[in-house]
């Protein structure tokens, strides 16, 4: 069985790891190891912790698919030890805590397709500063391997380390090794400093006038950098999941105080996907612009 518990430690999903061939973009991935969400399988473990997650029909979703730069989700430490109390082998008596090989880890399926399979390009559209009631995008399959995710030259590079993390300069802070890009968070995720400020009664960031901000990505053993422009409003007035549910301009703040040394990651979230292509190179895997793993936009 797997626990996989998302990133701010809330909620997770716990159930079996199983295999299915999965078919997308009429290409298909044969035996993938998944997840199949069951919070009533064996005897779920007191350190896997789902939240309010119950059932797989309370995300909204049929499934998830993981668009990281990462082929296993755990990879050689789950391999070599079951420290991370991801993956867990049960029993009648209850489940405990194991290795399991990256080959049997839950896998990002387009690492198994047999064409097109060094990573994906997340294409969306741009949104206004009020926001949008839907969003619809493409997702390509592979990079470089056919004219709809062909690499222009124009395109930055950015390396990234195994688990996906590169280095962002933000507002006289240096996250080194400790910022990524991440469809599955909403917002922008950063600290709360001047111009930003928390809003009041909640950590969504609310500056008095949008705050026309500037970070700067590089890779993590340097090279390639690029300098990202950013909006962040203030969210209270923004009236979240009211009538759009889509921003491009909505900001969390990280935890991590007004200081030079971070300790809470920078994630560049769903708003920076929207109006642009962003290209995922998986690990272990070449393109035409180098091997993986990379962000490239």
């Amino acid at each position: 069985a797997e626990c996989y518990e998302y990133g701010d430690g809330t909620y997770g999903f716990w159930g079996p790891v199983q295999t299915a061939d999965v078919r997308l973009g009429g290409e298909t991935a044969s035996r993938v190891p998944v997840q199949i969400v069951d919070p009533a399988f064996s005897k779920r473990p007191s350190t896997c912790k789902i939240g309010s997650f119950t059932t797989a029909a309370m995300t909204g979703v049929n499934g998830i698919l993981g668009v990281a730069q990462l082929i296993a989700d755990c990879g050689a430490t789950c391999a070599a030890s079951a420290d991370a109390q991801m993956y867990y082998s049960c029993a009648a008596a209850g489940c405990t805590t194991t290795t399991v090989p990256e080959a049997q880890q839950t896998t990002n399926p387009v690492a198994l397709m047999p064409d097109d399979n060094n990573g994906l390009v997340i294409q969306l559209p741009s949104v206004g500063a009020s926001g949008s009631a839907q969003v619809i995008g493409t997702v390509f399959l592979g990079v470089g391997t056919q004219p709809d995710n062909f690499m222009p030259d124009s395109l930055t590079v950015i390396s990234t380390d195994q688990n996906g993390y590169f280095t962002t300069v933000f507002s006289g802070v240096t996250y080194s090794s400790h910022s990524l890009v991440d469809t599955g968070t909403p917002f922008y995720l950063v600290q709360a400093a001047p111009p930003l400020v928390d809003c009041s009664g909640n950590t969504y960031l609310c500056p008095v006038q949008v705050a026309h901000l500037t970070a700067v990505m590089s890779s993590v053993a340097g090279g390639p950098a690029a300098t990202v422009a950013f909006d962040v409003a203030n969210a209270n007035a923004l009236n979240l999941g009211a009538s759009a549910f889509a921003f491009n301009n909505v900001g969390l703040d990280n935890g991590g105080g007004a200081t030079a040394a971070p300790t809470s990651p920078l994630i560049w979230g769903l708003p920076f996907f929207f109006g642009r292509s962003v290209f995922l190179g998986l690990e272990q895997r070449q393109s035409p612009r180098g091997a993986g793993p990379f962000v490239a936009f």
